[in-house]
């Protein structure tokens, strides 16, 4: 392993960090991620990958990463299953449990649902690169430092909706359901719309990113900066998740999603007293219920496994084991 591609939202020191947005085209990182000095640390250097505009809308450059270059691993953030829809021509990704990986350094727009993830062509060297990366962080708020036991057994139980059944060949499983999966991706949505709206409120032309020229008043300095700095995405969805946010309208969306958010995990923990594992199509909307629990998962060979929390191990064994 040399070179780790890297999305471009993830800070390397002295390297422009735009997150494929005009409003900071000219960004150049004073300091590094720790994601980036834990590589450097392991003697692992990394590469730019270009991004859609603070990953509001999904793209292709990681499939483009591998299609013309030699290297077999990258980094990216996950906020929705972006990283199960990449693991596609035989790559996989692993988005682990919330909190296992640092974002310090990291510009995330959604905090409370993404966290940066590694996909590979080799399990082995996927592995490699989470263990080099993952860990207890005190510049990361959100960063776990008890790690719970890591179970291990032979025998483990997968629990697969329907429309994976078919996907865990080689594997013993029973059918679960998920009663309000159907929501998942809609609150998914209203969430990270919500958080958006409030993240990227900090680019307002004053401390850094794209200032409007030939203005007179702070108020246009705002303004223009934003109508000039953002793409039409990034706009509908601050629109969008400050509509969700407005007093009038807070109670009905916004809170109502986390409630149905909450229902979701709790539903989800209980399947997990019956099961090890659950199993769900990478191709789906549905892959945004590792993000919205905060459990890890792991996409290989169009199925996406959904652990139990930092049983990353555990996954990693399992998809080998899928992509024999």
């Amino acid at each position: 392993m040399k070179i780790v591609g890297l999305r471009n939202n993830i800070c390397v020191k002295n390297g422009k960090m735009t997150c494929g947005s005009k409003m900071l085209e000219n960004f150049i990182s004073p300091y590094n991620s720790t994601i980036v000095e834990r590589l450097n640390t392991a003697g692992v250097k990394t590469e730019n990958i270009d991004m859609k505009e603070f990953g509001v809308v999904e793209d292709n450059f990681i499939q483009e990463f591998f299609a013309g270059n030699t290297s077999n691993t990258a980094i990216m953030v996950d906020g929705s299953g972006e990283i199960a829809r990449n693991s596609v021509n035989g790559l996989i990704g692993i988005k682990p449990t919330f909190g296992a990986v640092s974002r310090y350094g990291v510009v995330t727009v959604a905090p409370s649902l993404e966290q940066a993830g590694v996909i590979s062509k080799d399990i082995n060297e996927l592995k490699e690169v989470f263990d080099i990366i993952k860990g207890y962080d005190e510049k990361d708020s959100a960063s776990v430092k008890e790690v719970l036991e890591n179970k291990q057994s032979d025998d483990i139980k997968i629990g697969a909706i329907s429309e994976a059944m078919n996907l865990v060949n080689g594997f013993t499983a029973q059918k679960v359901e998920i009663t309000n999966l159907k929501y998942a991706k809609k609150v998914a949505c209203m969430i990270s719309s919500a958080e958006s709206s409030s993240n990227l409120a900090r680019y307002d032309g004053i401390k850094y990113g794209h200032r409007a020229e030939n203005t007179s008043t702070w108020k246009e300095v705002y303004t223009k900066s934003r109508q000039e700095g953002f793409g039409y995405d990034v706009k509908k969805k601050m629109i969008a998740g400050t509509f969700f946010l407005d007093r009038d309208n807070m109670e009905e969306y916004y809170k109502r999603a986390e409630k149905i958010r909450t229902l979701i995990k709790q539903e989800v923990k209980e399947l997990f007293k019956k099961v090890d594992v659950i199993a769900i199509p990478s191709d789906s909307e549905y892959t945004c219920i590792a993000n919205l629990t905060g459990r890890p998962a792991i996409s290989a060979n169009g199925v996406t496994l959904i652990g139990n929390f930092f049983e990353e191990e555990r996954l990693i064994k399992l998809a080998s084991e899928l992509t024999k």
